[in-house]
């Protein structure tokens, strides 16, 4: 502690040092430890040798790359090829090898003269010719494998029997072995014979017709003017048989060179009953079988009988209608007396008193009724008889209407209440109606009501012993209870439920169903009855193999277990290399080990937009809801198979329907019945709009996927990318994975 500070050579300063060679050079500094000075400097492992040409020592022993190896090189190709040697200088890689100089490689002689790797490419072809007459042919020079070579062949010789100016067996002579033929010339009356010769290349026939006559107007069976028919210029006179109704007129004609008559009488009527001035059964009479009949005329008052008679081919009738007993028909009497043709129609009877009956209180079921009973006075009409005593003009109904409302206020169901047959008269002022009273399911006033106009007013009955007299009461009106049957479920068509498919549910007590659910998702309603109902999935229902579907109606709820899929076409692979045997179509259901045996998928071609094969989906689903459709080729080996190079390459479209097989024979026109899924595809072709139209009719963008849009759609498939269902936006093109995850869809 030379400063006696009570610190050790704490001002010693150290310098910077070096130590080793070549690539084992290092620096280091001095620092002072227990009073001596220490250098930091280590120097670095030198290499095993210094083959390397960098400029570098690398085995750190003063010499640098002196280990280089020098290798054999070569360049150019053709007649340009050479070779060298590499050396190390200053560091650097140098290459001895220098190519020759090319030339024109037009010579046919297998050497790349011009050095640019093609071997006699630029040989000048030459134009040949071999041959002669229709042997005659055309060719070119070419350079094959060093050797000139000409296309040119000569044609096969043919017989020379043909007169067409040619040296058809390349002879050097033409037409040489023609043979003539006999020859015949003009029809009928002018008919000739004669021979073929061949004379420079043209074939002429010395066969010359006669002359023909002017006309053939006579009915002799000949061709008189050469034309190829007899007699047709016959003309025919007009003639006439048969008498009244079978009177027939006709003309002669020339048949088989004879003069016939062609009029035929018509086929007289077994009677002549019709008053038509005919005579129908052309027996020389007319009408005379007619038989008059009764007839009737007017109505009402005014009615009265007759007969008819025939004079001249007219029906004559002999009924005058009566007159009318007034000009108005006020009277109730049941009699039309104006004879319009309606009773009493200007008559009004008054109602004095009606009540409702019995039974005051009533319930039933759904789809059952009640016998209501109700008693009116009418002065006059009434009180006629002890038993009933109708009329056209007293009207009688029962309704029933929301609890506590007044029936005259509207709101009301009305049903048309008839004479109670069987009413003997306990009150004999009183006639007694009866009507069977039946409503939704629910809690009812009703009441009953009569008119003594036809309907134009009314009188409201409740039960209250003095009836109408003191006017309506609610608190005295019927009570109707009509309770609703307990919904039960029997069966539904489907055992498996696609998102889209239509579902038949069968049952009991159905008429008054308000919703069905799965999972609790709404079922979209199409038809309701006692017995059915029918609806379709939407794809918000959630899929599984044991969802629970609950119908509920008015009286109540029913629950089955369903099975509910998303089915999709996954993926399609429709172009593929080689001859077409690894086509497929994946179906994805989202739930492994269910039958898709309700489905059927289709194959459509975009020409005519018709189907051509269509396979029913008799398979059940691997463990990752999939199901494999395709050839012998595709691995893992499909569940189902069709044909090799049996999915066509577009424009064309596949579709999963709800049916079966035997609903798409070939040829069926494109159709959307029972479509579950579909895509429409090509390999650069154009749109097919009508099956865009007919599988995406929902969409705004209806997207056609072409398979080669990557440049090879053999190595690519239409593979599904989004859930959505009939959408072909949901798709994009990337390479086949059957039987395994998707790839390739955007991010």
């Amino acid at each position: 502690d030379d400063d006696c500070n009570g610190a050790v050579d704490e001002d010693f300063v150290g310098t910077a040092t070096s130590c080793g060679i070549g690539a084992c050079g290092a620096t280091g500094t001095t620092t002072c430890s227990g009073g001596a000075v220490v250098d930091s400097c280590t120097p670095g492992t030198p290499a095993a040798n210094d083959a390397t040409c960098n400029g570098l020592d690398d085995d750190c022993n003063g010499s640098v790359d002196e280990d280089f190896a020098s290798t054999s090189t070569s360049c150019g190709v053709g007649a340009c090829g050479a070779t060298g040697a590499t050396s190390c200088v200053g560091g650097a890689l140098v290459d001895s090898c220098r190519a020759g100089a090319p030339s024109p490689d037009t010579s046919c002689n297998a050497v790349d003269d011009d050095c640019d790797g093609s071997v006699d490419e630029a040989y000048p072809s030459t134009a040949t010719t071999c041959g002669v007459g229709a042997c005659g042919a055309t060719g070119a020079t070419s350079c094959v494998s060093g050797a000139v070579v000409d296309s040119c062949r000569a044609g096969t010789p043919l017989p020379d029997t043909s007169c067409n100016a040619v040296d058809d067996d390349c002879d050097g002579s033409v037409d040489e072995a023609y043979m003539s033929t006999s020859t015949s010339c003009g029809v009928g009356a002018c008919g000739a014979t004669g021979a073929t010769s061949c004379v420079g290349g043209t074939l002429v026939d010395s066969c010359t017709p006669g002359m023909p006559a002017a006309g053939d107007a006579t009915c002799n069976g000949d061709d008189d003017d050469c034309d190829g028919a007899a007699d047709e210029d016959f003309v025919g006179t007009t003639t006439g048989c048969g008498v009244g109704a079978c009177f027939a007129t006709g003309t002669t004609a020339c048949s088989m060179g004879m003069v016939v008559d062609l009029c035929t009488p018509g086929t007289p009527a077994a009677t002549d009953a019709t008053c038509d001035s005919v005579d129908d059964d052309c027996n020389g009479s007319v009408d005379e079988d007619f038989g008059g009949m009764s007839t009737s005329c007017g109505v009402g008052a005014c009615a009265a009988v007759g007969m008819t008679t025939c004079a001249a081919g007219d029906v004559l009738d002999t009924c005058e209608p009566g007159d009318p007993l007034s000009e108005a028909d006020i009277t109730c009497d049941e009699v039309d007396d104006d004879c319009d043709g309606r009773v009493d129609e200007d008559c009004e009877w008054s109602v004095g008193f009606c009540r409702l009956q019995f039974p005051t209180s009533a319930t039933i079921a759904v789809g059952g009724s009640a016998t209501v009973y109700g008693r009116v006075y009418v002065e006059g009409l009434t009180d006629q008889s002890a038993g009933n005593d109708p009329s056209s003009r007293l009207l009688a109904q029962v309704g029933y209407g929301a609890e506590n409302s007044l029936p005259s206020a509207g709101g009301w169901s009305w049903i048309d209440a008839e004479p109670n047959p069987g009413w003997a008269g306990a009150e004999p002022n009183n006639d007694e109606y009866q009507a069977e009273l039946t409503a939704p399911a629910g809690t009812y006033d009703y009441a009953y009501r009569f008119s003594g106009d036809g309907g134009a007013t009314w009188v409201y009955c409740d039960s209250d012993a003095a009836g109408s007299t003191n006017g309506y009461d609610v608190a005295n009106a019927g009570v109707l209870t009509v309770s609703a049957p307990t919904p039960s479920i029997t069966s539904l068509d489907l055992g498996v439920l696609a998102h889209g498919a239509t579902v038949t549910l069968t049952g009991t007590a159905l008429a008054t169903t308000t919703d069905v659910s799965i999972a609790g998702t709404m079922q979209m309603l199409s038809s309701v009855s006692d017995t059915e109902v029918v609806f379709v999935v939407p794809d918000a229902t959630p899929i599984g193999a044991t969802q629970t579907l609950t119908l509920t109606a008015a009286g109540g709820s029913d629950s089955v277990s369903v099975v509910v899929i998303h089915l999709v076409i996954n993926e399609l692979d429709a172009d593929t290399p080689g001859t077409d045997v690894a086509e497929f179509v994946e179906l994805s259901t989202g739930v492994p080990g269910v039958s898709l045996a309700e489905y059927v998928l289709v194959f459509w071609n975009g020409s005519g937009d018709l189907s051509y094969t269509a396979i029913d989906l008799d398979a059940t689903t691997d463990a990752d809801g999939l199901l494999l459709v395709g050839n012998s080729g595709v691995s893992p080996a499909p569940a189902l198979a069709f044909a090799n190079n049996g999915l066509q390459n577009g424009a064309d479209g596949v579709a999963v329907h709800q049916g079966s097989a035997a609903s798409f024979p070939n040829n069926t026109p494109v159709t959307a019945s029972g479509l579950i899924d579909a895509v429409v595809y090509d390999t650069s072709d154009g749109d097919d709009v009508e099956l865009l139209a007919a599988f995406y009719s929902g969409v705004d963008a209806r997207v056609q996927m072409d398979e080669s849009e990557n440049g090879a759609s053999a190595d690519d498939a239409v593979v599904r990318c989004m859930d959505t269902r009939l959408d072909g936006r949901a798709f994009a093109i990337a390479a086949p994975s059957p039987g395994a995850a998707n790839t390739g869809c955007p991010m």
